[in-house]
């Protein structure tokens, strides 16, 4: 996820109104391509619904947003929008193909798969996590309880710091080095 952009899109969407976000045409994510993120299967938690409310930081710059999760067998769902309720994305996987929109007014580098291998990063079980992410060649491990890191050939990239035994409930912390990003992530079990 290319962070800054999301901040600076949900900055800019606060002041305009948004349209529906017009469709994207759905792919599938390459094994192996560099360029994309990793994912996990939807079915490696089960059926789960989740409210989120992440306090993004950038730099000087911080941006709230709210989402709204929801998996269940061979699907996963994602929506986000802005404090204010503007849609900034919508993104579905069913383990094999992507459908991702975005309002017209967030630029083009947003990447709503990007929020989505974040969110995997750091709510997923860490046997899935580990199998999809291991195929772009990153390593994720949890030194001990309630703390997560993503490495690519010994580089820590992000890391995730949980306050509870649940990351499906409570505050989780999330730190990504390689985009020089933060996030404050309050999720609550719906």
């Amino acid at each position: 996820m290319r962070p800054a952009v999301l901040i600076g899109a949900a900055w800019l969407l606060t002041a305009c109104q948004s349209a529906p976000p017009p469709p994207a045409p759905a792919r599938s994510p390459a094994a192996h391509d560099a360029t994309h993120p990793p994912f996990a299967a939807p079915d490696a938690v089960g059926t789960r619904s989740a409210s989120q409310v992440i306090h993004a930081a950038y730099g000087a710059r911080s941006v709230v947003l709210r989402t709204a999760i929801e998996t269940a067998p061979g699907k996963l769902d994602v929506v986000g929008v802005t404090a204010t309720g503007q849609r900034v994305f919508s993104a579905h996987y069913d383990g094999k193909t992507i459908d991702a929109r975005k309002s017209p007014f967030v630029p083009d580098k947003l990447d709503p798969e990007r929020v989505l291998a974040d969110m995997q990063l750091a709510l997923w079980p860490l046997p899935a996590v580990q199998a999809a992410f291991g195929e772009r060649g990153l390593t994720v491990t949890e030194p001990f309880a309630g703390l997560r890191r993503m490495t690519r050939g010994g580089t820590l990239l992000a890391e995730v710091h949980y306050a509870g035994a649940d990351p499906w409930s409570g505050r989780l912390w999330f730190v990504n080095f390689e985009f020089d990003y933060s996030l404050t992530v309050d999720t609550t079990t719906n």
